[in-house]
């Protein structure tokens, strides 16, 4: 993503730094900038920032930009090409050259795979079948088709994963996220899960992942 795709509200992390220190600080965004600047890039125009009644300018410091972009459940993390408050003092222009890299926003690294999985929700008597994005010790994200699976964030559920070998891991969870318009005809859930039994078949991925790169 580019900084300027952002909706007007969105909270903006910014982490400057200042004589080998790193000063973490926030505003949001009222406006994109509609046109790309060639000096600068894109830009997005946001409210000052003041800390103690006083108004903070941001010039000659470096200043990285960190956005939660609630689609994907990611940080997307900018290095600022220009942050500069306006004549009056009463916008603040952030700027940056190129789109996002995106920061991992989990507290354990998810390692892709595809394995057949089997959920049933607390509520519903129904048992639907789909499979693996990406999968961690303590969540994973699901695939499954739109019309089979009727679900809202909160629910809670119990689910086996099939792996290669068609061994069966169990365990319980809930629904932290749904994306439904990267396919018309899927539903991607995001799921964290309420406790730890996947360490061996998790661990294994980590290893043959790791041993694929070194390859």
């Amino acid at each position: 993503m580019f900084l300027n795709e952002f909706p007007t509200g969105t909270t903006v992390n910014l982490r400057v730094s200042v004589k080998g220190h790193t000063i973490k600080l926030n505003t949001d965004i009222l406006e994109p900038v509609k046109k790309k600047s060639r000096k600068y890039g894109y830009g997005i125009v946001c409210n000052p920032v003041v800390v103690n009644d006083r108004l903070i300018n941001f010039k000659n410091f470096p200043v990285m930009v960190d956005i939660f972009d609630k689609s994907t459940n990611r940080v997307c993390r900018f290095r600022a090409s220009a942050v500069a408050l306006d004549a009056r003092h009463k916008k603040l222009f952030i700027f940056s050259q190129n789109p996002s890299k995106v920061v991992e926003n989990r507290c354990a690294h998810r390692v892709p795979c595809v394995f057949k999985v089997i959920i049933k929700f607390e509520d519903h008597t129904k048992v639907i079948q789909g499979r693996t994005h990406d999968i961690s010790y303590n969540g994973a994200s699901f695939i499954f088709d739109k019309e089979e699976c009727d679900c809202k964030v909160g629910d809670k559920f119990t689910v086996s994963i099939f792996d290669e070998e068609e061994h069966v891991y169990k365990t319980e969870g809930k629904v932290v996220r749904i994306i439904e318009d990267f396919n018309p005809d899927l539903v991607f859930l995001g799921v964290r899960f309420a406790k730890d039994k996947l360490r061996g078949l998790v661990s294994r991925l980590q290893m043959k992942e790791t041993r694929l790169r070194k390859e």
